[in-house]
């Protein structure tokens, strides 16, 4: 079997609870080309034990004070040599048989981008559910909504190179902002419906404590890839959110579905009278329910 080399960034910080299983979930898919680097920055919770623990299975390892997640993610892929290239983030994990799989699907000669599905479950609670890569490929549009699982993807070096760095001033959604940068360099995306990666949510993720910075990023990418306009409805989404929400259920409730576009453009006309109803769905699941 050809093996090219994979180069698996993980960064964390303070993640003692979840860093071992992220790290077996790498190191224990037996792939006989894996360079694996961890860049911790400075953590005191136990976790630079936990990685010691594994030491010698590591291309490299640091930790020492760095300047966010996707500062230590950009500083890995600077030291990554491999031709395939991902990060996983250290409360995610891989499924088994990831990387071989991932493996098979670029050709020596072919670039692109490549992801998959991902199992997503609440930490601590009795919530999970997964996730249709292949149709909301088809059916959304990459730049209003963000349907790529990042734990879920992969990408050759040529990619990396072509697309550039993560954008640092993102604190928050920079992997969006990074996927769409690759959309609008033209890059080859590629679905499938495999599952590859479990998504941990824990309320302290930066998708669940992100509140309003978050919505803000997401904004300003919607301006930088859509138009204004469509950004400032977003935050107008965000700021109501919480009356579309309890009337949607109501609706439902009360089995008057059929009447959700009249009456939601009626009450919410700034809203729902420039967009269809669908995106404001995208965007209250970007936003989250809660």
């Amino acid at each position: 079997m050809n093996a090219p080399k994979i180069s698996i960034i993980t960064a964390c910080y303070n993640h003692a609870s979840f860093l071992r299983e992220t790290i077996q979930s790498v190191l224990g898919q037996n792939y006989p080309n894996l360079e694996y680097i961890i860049m911790d920055g400075g953590s005191s919770d136990g976790s630079v034990e936990i990685i010691r623990e594994y030491e010698r299975h590591l291309a490299y390892w640091q930790s020492e004070r760095d300047g966010g997640m996707y500062n230590a993610i950009n500083a890995g892929m600077r030291r990554a040599s491999g031709e395939i290239l991902a990060w996983l983030n250290a409360d995610d994990y891989y499924l088994p048989g990831t990387l071989h799989f991932a493996a098979a699907q670029f050709p020596s000669t072919e670039t692109g981008l490549l992801f998959g599905n991902a199992f997503h479950f609440v930490q601590d609670r009795a919530a999970s559910w997964g996730s249709d890569v292949v149709g909301e490929h088809a059916r959304k549009d990459l730049f209003k909504y963000d349907y790529i699982i990042q734990p879920a993807s992969f990408w050759t070096r040529g990619v990396w190179e072509k697309v550039g760095e993560l954008d640092e001033s993102y604190k928050i959604v920079a992997d969006w902002e990074w996927f769409a940068r690759a959309k609008r360099a033209g890059i080859s995306m590629r679905p499938v419906p495999r599952y590859l990666a479990g998504y941990r949510i824990v309320p302290t993720s930066k998708t669940q404590a992100g509140g309003a910075a978050r919505n803000l990023e997401c904004a300003r990418i919607l301006r930088e890839n859509v138009n204004d306009e469509y950004a400032n409805i977003f935050l107008r989404v965000a700021e109501q959110r919480d009356l579309i929400l309890p009337l949607r259920k109501y609706l439902r409730w009360s089995h008057l579905t059929r009447l959700e576009n009249f009456v939601f453009r009626l009450t919410f006309p700034n809203i729902f009278a420039r967009v269809p109803v669908t995106d404001v769905w995208d965007m209250i699941e970007t936003i989250g329910y809660s």
